[in-house]
């Protein structure tokens, strides 16, 4: 990966899950892999999680609420510079589910204090064929991106209920 690629980080973080053996387990607690994260609410949730490397497609995730929390994502690490050389940042999602899963999708970028999300425009749905979404973000509309950030994740914001998704495959982009 080039070094003056805003989301090389990213990218190095899809390979390595990329050339997991098919079928191997990921760890429940921690990163899955360096730089993908499941955040589950730990106040209010009572929620079982399991993900692994599918022979079909990225990342298998298996969750069973008996308690639904505020809040399941699944966020994947960007790095923090800015995208002000590019005109668009997005991504491109295969997937499926044996019920229909949506979520809604966000840029969130750490700053003092806190974050902020910028969702994109459309919500990710899942069925039980392959569905593919894409999506992107004009960055000239969205001067929170055209600055370097102490960090910036890609987030799956889903429903904190028991569902199972597979991810076929994600790209993340910037042209």
């Amino acid at each position: 990966m080039s070094s003056d690629n805003p989301i090389s980080a990213a990218q190095e973080t899809l390979d390595a899950l990329r050339d997991m053996e098919a079928g191997a387990e990921l760890p429940t607690e921690g990163p899955l892999v360096r730089g993908l994260i499941c955040d589950i609410d730990p106040e209010k949730s009572d929620l079982d999680a399991a993900f692994t490397r599918p022979t079909d497609g990225l990342l298998s995730m298996d969750f069973t609420s008996r308690t639904p929390g505020r809040w399941l994502t699944l966020s994947l690490s960007l790095g923090g510079e800015s995208l002000a050389d590019y005109g668009v940042v997005g991504f491109a999602c295969t997937s499926t589910a044996p019920h229909s899963v949506d979520c809604r999708v966000s840029l969130r970028s750490g700053q003092e204090g806190g974050f902020h999300d910028l969702f994109f425009d459309r919500r990710m749905v899942s069925f039980p064929t392959e569905s593919l979404h894409v999506d992107a973000l004009r960055i000239a509309d969205h001067p929170e991106l055209q600055t370097e950030t102490r960090w910036r994740n890609l987030m799956f914001h889903f429903d904190p209920r028991s569902f199972r998704l597979v991810l076929g495959d994600l790209r993340i982009f910037v042209a």
